[in-house]
């Protein structure tokens, strides 16, 4: 459910008024903490045209691994919890959202509500699996960046990535056999593969410390089996965990 326009926090006295020209700082924080969240924002105008926060591109581009998304034809912008907005952008309607642990915030920014030029946006966190030691996780991740993933992690809420490459991506360079060393504190980073075939399927190759062939172009025949592959695996101690992700349909 998400946050009444209501709770809306607008902090300070004394209206900025837009012709000064100065950015809008806007802070994304903790309901009961008040500490800074990162997290995924949608930020729309009067005319239903997408805003950017400053420093962000104005425009995506086409299959970019990094930064800014596109889901659903609507853009998001990741943030480490404070972004700044031109004060001319006003009024804007927004969506702010943190995984699935915390109640999505969404309303409107108006001009005449800003007070001492900050703006600050509460989530309310419904669940908190990780005091319970259980950690969220992603096993099927493709077209992110290892160098920004660890913001993405943290909008998201996710302790674990497994970033895939495979025959359809272009990131084989970013494999290192290891943990990414883009990883930090509690957010690990690992570089796997998805091994595809349309017939058989395709799975996930997780903890890999070599990269299986074929791997820049799909295996179109039938052998050697997935079973083949995963015996690979396992004798060469190049995987911990397969998971099967998809089967062919009847």
């Amino acid at each position: 459910m998400p946050i009444p326009r209501r709770d809306l926090l607008l902090a300070g006295a004394g209206m900025l008024a837009p012709s000064f020209g100065r950015p809008v700082p806007v802070r994304v924080v903790d309901q009961e903490s008040g500490q800074p969240l990162a997290a995924r924002v949608r930020l729309v105008d009067a005319r239903g045209g997408e805003v950017a926060p400053l420093g962000h591109p104005a425009t995506l581009e086409k299959d970019a691994q990094q930064g800014d998304v596109g889901f659903q034809s609507r853009r998001f912008a990741y943030v480490d919890g404070f972004f700044e907005l031109p004060p001319t952008a006003f009024p804007l309607k927004y969506q702010v959202v943190k995984g699935y642990e915390y109640v999505f915030a969404e309303g409107e920014l108006a001009a005449a509500n800003i007070r001492d030029g900050a703006v600050t946006i509460p989530l309310a966190r419904w669940s908190d699996l990780s005091s319970r030691g259980w950690y969220g996780g992603d096993v099927h991740i493709h077209h992110i960046a290892p160098k920004t993933c660890s913001l993405e992690m943290d909008a998201e809420d996710l302790h674990v990535a497994n970033i895939l490459t495979s025959d359809f991506t272009r990131d084989q360079d970013q494999f290192e056999g290891k943990l990414n060393s883009f990883s930090r504190g509690k957010r690990l980073i690992y570089v796997s593969q998805e091994f595809r075939n349309d017939q058989l399927g395709h799975i996930n190759l997780l903890n890999l410390k070599h990269l299986i062939e074929p791997l820049m172009t799909m295996q179109h025949t039938h052998h050697p089996l997935h079973l083949g592959i995963c015996d690979q695996a396992r004798a060469g101690r190049l995987c911990l965990l397969g998971s099967l992700s998809q089967l062919a349909g009847g």
